[in-house]
């Protein structure tokens, strides 16, 4: 069975602030030679209408979380396996569709 959080593995997820008014890719976590970010809980709210995903670099990770002002999400992967992963080396980002406030944060662990 997977190991959710990594708790037989000792892994602490770190955790990572979304906080951004910007349209387009923003930079959440930098990249690590050789690892790759696997996210493990991620919340989001919006201050207007926007969508966003994530990515690894350039790479789509999720389609469009459609948001209005006031509304987030929140995603929580209990067994890590299934969460988000970027490919080693590279960059987690998150793609905000337009100039809106959002913030949130995650928490991740390299693998």
């Amino acid at each position: 069975m997977p190991d959710p959080v990594g708790v037989s593995t000792h892994r602490s997820p770190a955790n990572a602030v979304i906080a951004t008014s910007s349209s387009g890719a923003v930079e959440i976590v930098a990249a690590v030679a050789n690892k790759r970010i696997v996210v493990v809980h991620w919340n989001v709210m919006a201050a207007g209408t926007t969508s966003v995903k994530w990515q690894s670099a350039a790479t789509d990770l999720t389609g469009l979380y459609p948001l209005v002002a006031n509304v987030g999400v929140v995603v929580d992967h209990s067994v890590p396996d299934f969460g988000l992963k970027t490919v080693a080396g590279q960059a987690l980002n998150i793609n905000n569709s337009a100039t809106v406030q959002i913030g949130g944060y995650i928490s991740y662990y390299l693998e």
